[in-house]
């Protein structure tokens, strides 16, 4: 705070306040916080011109969108203290409650409050003249009882059998306090709780929205709701709230006990300003004001900061002097004798004779030590020893005034010029500069000279000569100093003189016998002479013109290429490649020069590959095919079908070969179905019944017969080839043996399906015609017998009882179609 003239005390007031910690009979409580405000220390005005005063103000309060839980002794308001409020049903907020100052709850102001008759104070006022809900949980919650309230604590009170809600206002604005009070009020249902009840108040301050709870006495009464009671508060949304740790939705029980909930949180606010002076009149409304005072007195400020619910005001004040000072009329200058010398001068006019005034100024905006100076009898200081540089801020004081401020005042040296000029020898792997030093140093006994060539090089000879390796434009640079002055020079020296061969061709993929023509695109300076040329085409061919053409007879691969020469002379080349494609032949070949029905033939094709982009097989039947050679094709139907393969190239005609094929049919063979027969009862001829009377086909059996029948005596495959013009088919039979029995020697009758019966009709031949089966177990006894040839055979029982695993006797007669009759014996296996 700045200095405070003795009568401002009586002027402006300032408070003194502490944040309240405990009890109703502290002071206003302040929250703590950081908001101060700093003003302009004592200010002098001189000569009666006009200065600045300001001031800051800091703008951070603590916010209720936080708060911390503090407990502090108990020393409660009266619980039966102001008006009683009117008399409540169960479970139930009663109308809107106009607060006797703004309440600032969880970041937002009310003026209005609803009281309930659950120990709780509301302020989600669309719950006015409602019920509330009088099961909950631990908060947060949502409940309509909890929502937006603060609990002292919030339970199940029933006011019809005893209490009383009151309310008050203590203190004076800006340090009231508003109460309410609930005191003696029962529990619900008195028959459960006869002599249980509690007596508690929430207290709300004025100013700091600090909140607190004061508790005389609190039972514990289970027999209804199980004795819950929560001491907190919580927001609207029902999202955030700070309970009373111990004190949330449980049972529990209190006497003499005190909470605060403070507000904890941060909020940046706004700042107002208001100036005035010493007759109470504005003089302006921003944190810093321009003031012309004619005589001395204060000035003080009033700065009001805003941060959601909270304002708050600040006053501080600052004395302003207004008092006389010296004035410099003019000057004048005396520049250094020689450049680098300190010799100079700067002579002030106009200052009081005699009287000793403090010189300030800066060297190059560096401010030197002030010089207590007295003026000459003619009203001028003279600052001497000066070295040419920029001086600023020339001033002079007396007292606590100051003098006008001179303009920049700049002392010259001497000139020291720096110069040269050169000339360029031009090379192809570098150029070379010449340089000629022309600088001057009027009065300088030694000058020292550097070069700069641009590309890194630097050289301290006085006329150098230097190499650049690479082309391009460089700044060269020439720093000349006689030890104290220096000055430079340069100059932009362009080394550009590239040479690049290059061209571009009409077609770089041709077929043979055609003209390209090539376009120069190279680069090189035309001056002094422009460059030549020297083309070489591959194919023998040369030419030293600038853009020539070239016929290609003969196919193949051509490099060509650029030889250009400058003035240096320096040399460059430049390669294209031409690709020449050859004019081709085109024919094709069949692996077979008999083609049949269904056969696959493989077709292959002959041409120039050089610049071939695709084949195609046309096989005359809508079938084609790309880009496979050779290919494996068999046609599906007879005729004669026209085939062309056809050679497309990138640049050189496509070609085509065709040829007419002809597709013949498979002659068709039957020699009959497969047969059997009895061995030694007689022959079978076999016969192809379907080209009999072909004299057209060939005919070959395995037997080595070539003749259309044969006759077979045993039983065995027979198969014949049968020919007609190169295509041949064919046919099989196979002869059974239809006169034998097969019996198995094992069988497993366990019901699962699969050779549960033991019966070698299974397995007999078609040439069966009559059959008897005997079982007997190993001491002779016959368990089963059948001449049933359709019958399921045994079934491993006898007399409908399982027999047991072992081995048994069959006997077996059967009687054959060919007349013969055979009989079996042997043993089989019955397993389980």
């Amino acid at each position: 705070m700045g200095k405070k003239l003795f009568f401002l005390y009586f002027l402006i007031p300032f408070v003194a306040i502490s944040y309240r910690t405990n009890g109703q009979g502290l002071a206003c409580p302040t929250p703590p916080n950081n908001n101060t405000i700093t003003v302009s220390p004592t200010t002098i005005i001189c000569n009666g011109g006009c200065g600045k005063i300001g001031a800051a103000a800091t703008a951070t309060v603590p916010a209720t969108n936080t708060y911390t839980i503090d407990s502090f002794p108990y020393n409660p308001y009266p619980y039966n203290g102001g008006t009683a409020y009117q008399a409540l049903g169960d479970d139930v907020y009663g109308p809107l409650f106009n607060l006797p100052f703004p309440i600032c709850f969880f970041g937002n102001s009310y003026t209005q409050c609803l009281i309930g008759s659950n120990g709780e104070v509301g302020f989600d006022l669309s719950l006015a003249n409602s019920g509330i809900t009088w099961t909950y949980g631990a908060i947060p919650s949502t409940q309509s009882g909890e929502i937006g309230s603060v609990m002292y604590p919030y339970m199940d009170i029933y006011f019809p059998d005893g209490g009383t809600i009151y309310t008050a206002t203590y203190g004076t604005a800006p340090c009231r306090v508003f109460v309410v009070s609930g005191d003696s009020c029962s529990y619900f249902d008195a028959g459960d709780c006869p002599t249980q009840y509690i007596t508690s108040q929430a207290v709300f301050h004025e100013s700091t929205n600090q909140i607190d709870v004061n508790i005389k006495h609190k039972d514990v009464c289970t027999n209804w709701n199980s004795g819950n009671a929560t001491l907190g508060i919580e927001n609207i949304a029902g999202t955030v709230a700070y309970p009373i740790p111990g004190k949330n939705g449980s049972d529990w029980t209190a006497d003499s006990l005190s909470y605060s909930f403070l507000p904890a949180g941060t909020a940046g606010g706004t700042v107002t300003y208001e100036w005035y002076d010493h007759n109470h009149l504005p003089v302006g409304s921003t944190d810093s004001v321009t003031i012309c005072p004619t005589t001395s007195g204060y000035y003080y400020v009033v700065a009001t900061i805003y941060s959601g619910c909270d304002t708050f005001t600040i006053k501080d004040s600052v004395d302003v002097l207004v008092g006389g000072g010296p004035d410099i009329s003019s000057y004048n200058v005396v520049e250094p004798s020689t450049c680098g010398a300190c010799d100079g001068k700067i002579i002030l006019h106009g200052l009081v004779p005699f009287q000793p005034d403090t010189i300030y100024y800066a060297i190059n905006g560096v401010n030197q030590p002030p010089q207590i100076i007295t003026s000459w009898s003619d009203s001028t200081v003279t600052l001497i020893n000066l070295c040419a540089a920029t001086y600023s801020n020339i001033t002079a004081k007396y007292g606590v005034c100051s003098s006008n401020v001179l303009p920049p005042v700049v002392l010259d040296n001497p000139p020291i010029t720096a110069g040269f000029s050169y000339i360029v020898k031009y090379g192809c792997h570098g150029d070379t500069v010449v340089y000629t030093n022309l600088s001057s140093s009027p009065g300088a006994t030694t000058i020292n000279y550097t070069w700069k060539f641009g590309d890194g090089s630097i050289d301290t000879a006085t006329n150098p000569t230097h190499i650049f390796l690479t082309q391009g434009t460089y700044t060269t640079e020439l720093y000349i100093s006689n030890t104290t002055c220096e000055d430079s020079t340069n100059q932009s020296i362009p080394l550009i003189h590239p040479i690049k061969a290059s061209f571009t061709v009409s077609k770089d993929t041709i077929c043979q016998g055609t003209q390209v023509n090539f376009t120069n695109t190279s680069i090189g300076n035309t001056v002094p002479t422009p460059p030549t040329y020297l083309w070489t085409f591959g194919d023998g061919n040369t030419s030293t013109l600038t853009n020539p053409s070239d016929i290609f007879l003969n196919y193949g691969v051509y490099v060509v290429k650029l030889v250009e020469t400058d003035f240096v002379p320096c040399v460059d080349s430049a390669f294209y490649t031409v690709y020449v494609d050859s004019l081709s032949f085109n024919y094709f070949t069949t692996s077979d020069s008999v083609i049949c029905l269904g056969k696959e033939v493989i077709f292959t094709g002959f041409n120039v590959a050089e610049g071939q982009t695709s084949t195609v097989w046309n096989f005359g039947d809508s079938t084609i095919i790309t880009n496979r050679n050779p290919i494996s094709y068999a046609y599906g139907s007879t005729g004669i079908f026209h085939v062309v393969y056809t050679a497309n190239y990138r640049v050189c005609p496509d070609t085509s070969f065709s040829e007419d094929l002809t597709v013949l049919p498979y002659p068709v063979a039957n020699i009959g179905p497969d047969t059997a027969l009895c061995p030694g009862s007689g022959n079978i001829t076999i016969t192809d019944i379907a080209n009999i009377n072909n004299n057209a086909v060939t005919w070959l059996w395995n037997t080595g017969a070539t003749t259309p029948s044969i006759v077979a005596s045993t039983s065995g495959t027979y198969y014949v080839t049968v020919s007609q013009g190169g295509c041949s088919t064919t046919d099989s039979m196979f002869i059974g043996n239809d006169c034998y029995l097969d019996i198995p020697n094992a069988f497993t009758p366990n019901g699962d399906g699969v050779n549960d019966y033991f019966m070698p009709r299974q397995l007999l031949s078609s040439g069966l015609t009559s059959f008897k089966m005997e079982i007997f177990d190993r001491w002779g006894e016959l368990l089963f017998q059948t001449t049933n040839i359709d019958g399921r055979g045994w079934d491993g029982r006898f007399n409908g009882v399982m027999q047991p695993q072992g081995v048994f006797v069959y006997m077996i007669d059967a009687s054959f179609k060919d007349g013969s009759v055979q009989h079996y014996n042997g043993n089989v296996t019955l397993l389980r």
